[in-house]
């Protein structure tokens, strides 16, 4: 059998099927390592499952990427073979095609390892988000040891990978090539050749689609669905065209939005286009934070055993609280977008920094104060190159974006630049300078410490009562906040100043769908003793929401063109949020999850049921799915039509 499969077996085909069975093993590892590090998703899952997507789903996953790998240097190698010669470059060529693919394809599934645990979905597009600033990310690698680990796993396998595949290659090389005839070189290239296609098809069956993202979703439990994924495939399946057609037409979208937010159509260019007459005689200052992963599921107003936030708790209590709150999106980006300019997340479209939006002008919350002559600031603690914020903001209603660059070099304390302490200090300080000058200020303000790896300086671990990651992390930018609050009490400007407090995103905690809630579950407050009383706001409210229900609240007159609507004057039925390529929309007792138009679920999620129950109700899913495609298609429009400012 040693002498038939050495002398009857062509030396190309040796090669690349023991070259494919060491990159399947290679893919199957790290599928088992994501398992591994997530066991608490699967439990109560059946065994069946668990085998059916790593061994079966998964296998065709990773068989269609290998294929894929192999392929050039199939036809590379195959060439001499057919020509009866055996050309030593082709199988050189073909061996370095085969390595940078893989280092790649393993850079890939170690950063999604990652990936995973922050977003609770698989590698994404969204990878890439931080690459506009790499100064900062390779700060942020350098000081978070997480990303130590996986930078380590991506070094070891690499060098196992390229260890056992150079063997392979030396074994087959030298190795000298048999004659065959004509007849079976034909077939040692055609026989291959078919299997190759059908392997890359993931299927004999021409009545069916090639294997997609659909095929992954056999398991009511939804890591065991993502687990399936070849990393690569769910990587570049990010970059497929999100345009929202949910709609025939544009107009029709627009129609069933305006029929939803209560509005009638505008004579505008822009159809959402209302004027808002208020008095005008308020006027007071607004100092707005934008709370870094300030997810519900960390604050213990809704978790009282937590002790994590006992200065936003006190402040909820003497302001006005949202407790039905969520974010438009899953990033930074999104929160800023959302929170001042009144328009949803669509998909992973990034409006700071995208070619289509980057240099487009919004009406919006800075655009109106500013109009009422406000001074408007944004002060971050880190680069404001980060997401364009700088280059977004400031022809967007900001008179300057306070950065890094701002703060002596002895201030930065890490990737992140300076604490959010010495930012609170510089924006007391201004605030006080603005006060003197008699001016009116709007100041928006990025905070740092509750983000994931922030590391909590050594000297203030013994004042927190929480010990653990990643409670005491909140409870310490709680602190932050709390000292601020503490020292505006005493300014001269306090009294008349309106403090609003909202999470610019959730986080990954406790996820229970393949669209983690808490990640859009987030904390809104207004809180001004001189201007507002206490109340709970328990209806569902969005980011797109704050600046028209805060201008109301004020009595301002301004110019609503977004998508977004007084809380208090208007009552949504259903909150709807994006999380990259999936869509989310929310009522009392029904989660809708829409991953695209052939694969869309429904949970009654306040008992965490796992059981899909879209095709028993269907005409409550349409309806969710239209209220939100209403809205996203809408945006679309508006944004390509450049119709978010003012005519």
């Amino acid at each position: 059998m040693k002498e038939l499969s050495k002398y009857h077996i062509p030396k190309n085909i040796r090669y690349l099927f023991l070259s494919l069975i060491w990159l399947l093993l290679v893919n199957a590892a790290f599928r088992i390592a994501m398992l591994g590090m997530n066991i608490n998703l699967v439990a109560g899952a059946d065994y069946s499952d668990i085998l059916y997507s790593l061994f079966n789903v998964g296998f065709l996953f990773d068989l269609r990427l290998s294929l894929v790998i192999l392929t050039v240097p199939f036809l590379l190698t195959s060439v001499p073979f057919l020509l009866n010669r055996d050309i030593k470059l082709a199988y050189s060529i073909s061996n370095w095609l085969i390595i940078i693919a893989v280092i790649i394809n393993i850079a890939v599934s170690s950063a999604d390892l990652d990936f995973f645990s922050y977003y609770n979905s698989r590698i994404t597009n969204a990878v890439f988000d931080w690459t506009n600033d790499m100064g900062t990310l390779l700060k942020v690698m350098a000081n978070d040891r997480t990303y130590l680990l996986f930078f380590g796993i991506f070094i070891i396998v690499s060098g196992l990978y390229i260890f056992i595949q150079t063997l392979i290659f030396k074994k087959v090389i030298i190795q000298q090539a048999r004659s065959f005839n004509i007849k079976s070189r034909l077939t040692f290239f055609f026989i291959p050749m078919v299997l190759l296609f059908f392997g890359i098809r993931g299927s004999f069956n021409f009545h069916r689609m090639p294997l997609n993202v659909n095929d992954a979703y056999f398991s009511e439990n939804p890591f065991l669905n993502g687990l399936s994924f070849n990393p690569v495939f769910s990587l570049l399946y990010s970059y497929k065209d999100v345009n929202i057609k949910y709609f025939q037409n544009d107009n029709e979208a627009i129609r069933t939005a305006l029929h939803y937010l209560g509005r009638k159509h505008s004579q505008a260019a822009n159809p959402f286009e209302t004027v808002v007459t208020g008095t005008d005689t308020l006027k007071p200052n607004i100092i707005f934070f934008l709370l870094e992963s300030m997810s519900d599921a960390m604050v213990s107003r809704y978790n009282p055993g937590y002790g994590t936030t006992p200065c936003l708790d006190s402040l909820a209590e003497h302001g006005i609280v949202f407790d039905n709150f969520y974010s438009a999106g899953i990033h930074t980006y999104n929160g800023i977008f959302s929170s001042f300019y009144g328009l949803p997340a669509i998909m992973h479209n990034k409006p700071l920094s995208s070619v289509k939006t980057a240099n487009m002008k919004f009406h919006g919350l800075p655009e109106i104060l500013k109009e009422k002559n406000y001074k408007t600031f944004f002060y971050v603690t880190g680069s404001k190159e980060f997401d364009n914020m700088g280059g977004f903001l400031i022809p967007n209603g900001f008179d300057k974006v306070i950065d890094v660059s701002s703060y002596p070099d002895d201030s930065i304390v890490n990737g992140w630049g300076v604490s959010d302490r010495t930012m609170f200090n510089r924006v007391l300080n201004d605030c006080d300078f603005l006060t003197e000058t008699h001016e009116r200020f709007f100041i928006g303000l990025l905070t740092i410490s509750s983000h994931e790896g922030y590391l909590i300086p050594d000297s203030t671990h013994v004042k927190l009562t929480n010990k653990a990651y990643p409670y005491k992390r909140y409870e310490f930018a709680d602190m932050q906040i709390g000292k601020f609050m503490n020292s505006a009490k005493n300014k001269a400007w306090f009294k008349n100043t309106v403090f609003v407090f909202v999470g610019d995103h959730g986080q990954n905690f406790s996820p229970v769908y393949d669209l983690c809630l808490n990640y859009h579950k987030i904390l809104l407050i207004i809180y001004s003793p001189t201007y507002f009383q206490h109340f709970v706001y328990k209806n569902f409210g969005l980011q797109q929401d704050i600046y028209p229900t805060l201008c109301s609240l004020l009595d301002f007159s301004y110019v609503n063109n977004s998508l977004g609507v007084n809380l208090f004057k208007h009552k949504r039925k259903y909150a709807y949020f994006t999380s990259d390529n999936k869509l989310g929309v929310l009522d009392d007792e029904y989660f809708l999850i829409y991953r695209n138009k052939n694969n869309v679920s429904l949970y009654k999620y306040k008992n965490k049921s796992l059981t899909d129950i879209y095709n028993k109700n269907k005409m409550k899913a349409d309806s969710m799915e239209e209220y939100a495609f209403s809205m996203l298609q809408s945006a679309q429009y508006l944004i390509d039509n450049k119709l978010t400012d003012l005519k």
